[in-house]
C-alpha cells in the first residue's frame, strides 16, 4: 500500500509518518508546498494543479497545519483521508502499527490524536475505603440517662452522636475516660486519644432532666 502523508514534514506529520513506518508493508512518501526529502512530492493546498502528484495513492492523509487555505479541494479526491478520520480507518486496516494500551511516542491514536513522546501513565489508586463503626458500637441507642462503655481500640478514637425526639435539641453527652472527670460535650463529636483505657459515654440530656435519645457511633 501507498501512503501519501500531506504535511509530512511537519510536527504532526513526521509523527503520523513514523507510525505508519512501522508497517513494512507499507510505502510512505510526504508532501508539501516544497518537496523536502528523499521520495518526497509537492502538493500545494492552494494550488489544485499540484493535487495530481498523489495519483497513484491508495491513501492521501492530510496533515498539513495551514490556515490560509481550506483542504476541501484535495479531501474531495476518493482517496482522501481527514486527519479525524486516520485512526478508524489505519487501524482497522494495519493493527500492527498500533500500539494503544501503552500510547507509545508516533502511535496513531482511536482519540484521533497524534500524541507527543511520554511515558505510559500509571493508573490511579482507588479511593481508601470508607471508615466503619466498630460493629458492637455502631448506631447505639441512649435514652436519657443511659450509657455505654468500652475499651478504646486505637491510639484516635472518633465518637459521633445525634439525638431527636420531642425536646428542644439536647444533644449532650457525659464523656469519661479512664480517671479523668468526666466532661460535657454538645457538639455532636469527639475525638479523642484514649488508647487502652475504659471510656464510658453517657446521654446527658440538657443537664436539667430533660433529654432525647441518641444515636451514638464510636470509629
Amino acid at each position: 500500500m501507498k501512503i501519501i502523508v500531506v504535511g509530512g514534514s511537519g510536527h504532526l506529520g513526521a509523527l503520523a509518518v513514523k507510525a505508519l513506518r512501522r508497517d513494512a508493508s507499507i510505502t510512505v512518501l510526504t508532501a508539501g508546498r516544497r518537496a523536502i526529502g528523499d521520495g518526497a512530492v509537492r502538493v500545494d493546498l492552494a494550488d489544485p494543479a499540484t493535487f495530481a502528484a498523489v495519483d497513484g495513492a491508495d491513501v492521501v492523509v492530510d496533515v498539513a497545519d495551514t490556515t490560509t487555505t481550506a483542504p476541501d479541494a484535495l479531501a474531495a479526491r476518493p482517496e482522501a483521508l481527514a486527519v479525524a478520520g486516520l485512526p478508524e480507518v489505519l487501524e482497522q486496516a494495519f493493527p500492527s502499527i498500533f500500539d494503544t494500551s501503552a500510547r507509545n511516542a508516533g502511535a496513531v491514536t482511536p482519540s484521533a490524536q497524534i500524541l507527543n513522546p511520554r511515558p505510559p501513565t500509571t493508573p490511579p489508586r482507588p479511593p481508601p475505603p470508607r471508615p466503619q463503626p466498630r460493629p458492637d458500637l455502631a448506631a447505639v441507642r441512649l435514652t436519657y440517662g443511659q450509657s455505654v462503655n468500652f475499651v478504646a481500640w486505637a491510639y484516635q478514637t472518633k465518637v459521633y452522636w445525634a439525638s431527636w425526639g420531642p425536646h428542644e435539641p439536647t444533644d449532650c453527652v457525659s464523656l469519661k475516660a479512664g480517671y479523668a472527670s468526666a466532661q460535657i460535650n454538645c457538639s455532636g463529636y469527639k475525638l479523642g486519644s484514649w488508647y487502652g483505657q475504659s471510656v464510658t459515654i453517657k446521654n446527658y440530656g440538657n443537664g436539667a432532666g430533660i433529654g432525647n435519645e441518641l444515636l451514638v457511633n464510636v470509629y
